[in-house]
C-alpha cells in the first residue's frame, strides 16, 4: 500500500510540474502575442470588361466618360474579434500601384452613416500631380471613430486594372497595438513547421515522457524540473517528432 502511494505521489508531482510548465508557456504566449490581431475577408466579383468585335460591335466601360479595361467589385469585411475597443482607427484600402480604385464606400454594421475619408487624403486628392497620382488612386484611407468588440466594417470598391488582370486588394492599419491580416494568411511556423500541429505533437510526446521519467528518476526535484522544462518548451520535441513522422511517411510511400 505504501509503495502504491509513493508511486502515485511521483505521478502527482509529475502532473503538477507538467501543468505548471504548460501554464508558463501559455502566459509567455499571451505576453508575446499581446498585440491584438484582427482578420478580414475579401470577396472579388468580375463585373465586366471593354472589348471590340468586328461582327457584334464594341463594348465599353466608362468612368467619367473615360474608357477602362475592366471592372471588379471588391468587398472587404473586417470584424473586431478581439477583447478590446478601439478609437480613431485609420484603416486604408490598398490596391496594387497598377490598379485604380475608382469608387469606394465604407460603413459599420451597426450604423447607416458612411465612414469618412481622412482629411490628409482629401488634401492629397486636391493636390494631385503626375508624381503621386497612381499612389493616390491606389488607396482609400478611412477614419473609424469607434470600433467596439464584435463590430464589423465593410469596405466596397470598384477597381480596374489596365493590364487586364485581376487586381489585388488588402487593408492596412498603423494603429499602435493592432495588427490586421487577411483570413488566408499562412499559419505561424517554428523551425519550418506549423506551430499548432507541432504543439499537439509536443503535448503528446511530453505527456508520455513525463510518465517514463516519473518511474525512472527517484528525485522529485529533478523530475519536477525536467517535466516543467519539457512542458514549457514542448514545441521543440513536437517539431522534432513532426519531422520524423514526415520522413517515415516519405519512406513508406
Amino acid at each position: 500500500m505504501i509503495e502504491i502511494l509513493n508511486s502515485l505521489r511521483n505521478y502527482i508531482w509529475s502532473a503538477l510540474a507538467f501543468v505548471a510548465g504548460l501554464a508558463t508557456k501559455h502566459i509567455f504566449d499571451l505576453y508575446r502575442n499581446k498585440i491584438s490581431k484582427l482578420q478580414y475577408s475579401i470577396n472579388k466579383s468580375f463585373l465586366g470588361a471593354s472589348g471590340q468585335d468586328n461582327y457584334f460591335g464594341n463594348v465599353q466601360i466608362l468612368y467619367n466618360n473615360n474608357p477602362v479595361q475592366n471592372l471588379f467589385l471588391c468587398t472587404i469585411t473586417l470584424v473586431n474579434t478581439s477583447n478590446r475597443d478601439f478609437n480613431n482607427l485609420e484603416i486604408a484600402v490598398w490596391s496594387e500601384v497598377d490598379s485604380l480604385i475608382l469608387v469606394s464606400h465604407a460603413n459599420k454594421s451597426n450604423s447607416i452613416n458612411p465612414l469618412s475619408l481622412t482629411q490628409s487624403y482629401i488634401q492629397e486628392c486636391q493636390n494631385i500631380t503626375q508624381q503621386n497620382v497612381k499612389l493616390v488612386w491606389s488607396r482609400r484611407p478611412y477614419l473609424i471613430p469607434v470600433l467596439n468588440r464584435d463590430d464589423s466594417v465593410t469596405f466596397s470598391c470598384l477597381v480596374t486594372n489596365p493590364n487586364k488582370i485581376e487586381p489585388n486588394i488588402y487593408l492596412n492599419c498603423d494603429h499602435p497595438g493592432l495588427k490586421i491580416e487577411p483570413t488566408f494568411v499562412k499559419p505561424q511556423l517554428f523551425w519550418g513547421e506549423n506551430q499548432g500541429i507541432a504543439a499537439l505533437y509536443g503535448l503528446f510526446v511530453t505527456a508520455i515522457a513525463s510518465l517514463f521519467i516519473a518511474n525512472c528518476v527517484e528525485s522529485k526535484t529533478i523530475v519536477t524540473l525536467i517535466v516543467f522544462l519539457m512542458a514549457a518548451f514542448l514545441l521543440i520535441p513536437g517539431v522534432i517528432t513532426l519531422k520524423i513522422v514526415k520522413q517515415i511517411r516519405k519512406i513508406i510511400r
